[in-house]
């Protein structure tokens, strides 16, 4: 339980260090005339891109597979899909900057986090257990993390905007796509803020 809890925890520090990279993605329809046959392939190119810490533990194979393959007869051409968030014609809600500003802190508080929480674990493995008071300020930093997804998820999943309802849906589809699910990612955080309170007492 200990190390899926665990490799959870990377695939949730992993996903936030790229909400904002997710966020800023193009959804991109083209079609291609092949001999006879002419495909449609849409592929939102929403792959994550982790450069550090505990993150880089994860294979990048794993990642978004493209989410629709199938045959129509068109003439080739490469357009952006008319709807969504990553359409250029933007709801009210989308082009407010709020949907922007909390990824762009999600995904900014994720990335330090993941630098102290891979310091942290390195120090374990080294066999030099972490200062008490250093690991009881990072399991605060990420319940603040942890409690801030689940606002952003919440305020997405309540919106009356299609565009934002969308966006929850494409979020929920990529993390399943990594193996876990909205809960699962919200209990691992919870599972190792408790944990690092307990050492730190």
């Amino acid at each position: 339980q200990m190390q899926k809890n665990f490799r959870l925890l990377g695939l949730c520090l992993a996903f936030l260090e790229s909400c904002d990279a997710f966020l800023q993605s193009a959804a991109f329809q083209s079609y291609t005339y092949a001999g006879r046959h002419r495909k449609l392939f849409v592929d939102y190119s929403v792959r994550p891109t982790p450069t550090n810490g505990i993150s880089a533990l994860i294979s990048p194979s794993k990642y978004h597979p493209p989410l629709c393959r199938r045959s129509c007869s068109t003439l080739h051409m490469s357009a952006l899909g008319p709807i969504g968030p990553f359409s250029p014609f933007k709801s009210t809600y989308c082009s407010s900057g709020v949907v922007e500003r909390e990824m762009a802190s999600l995904t900014s508080l994720a990335e330090a986090l993941s630098t102290k929480f891979s310091r942290m674990m390195l120090g374990f493995q080294s066999g030099q257990p972490p200062d008490p008071k250093e690991v009881s300020a990072l399991a605060e930093e990420m319940w603040s993390i942890n409690e801030q997804w689940k606002v952003t998820l919440t305020r997405l999943a309540l919106a009356e905007d299609f565009q934002a309802l969308e966006l929850f849906k494409l979020t929920e589809a990529r993390m399943r796509a990594m193996g876990m699910d909205m809960n699962e990612m919200q209990q691992a955080m919870a599972w190792q803020v408790e944990s690092m309170r307990a050492y730190s007492q």
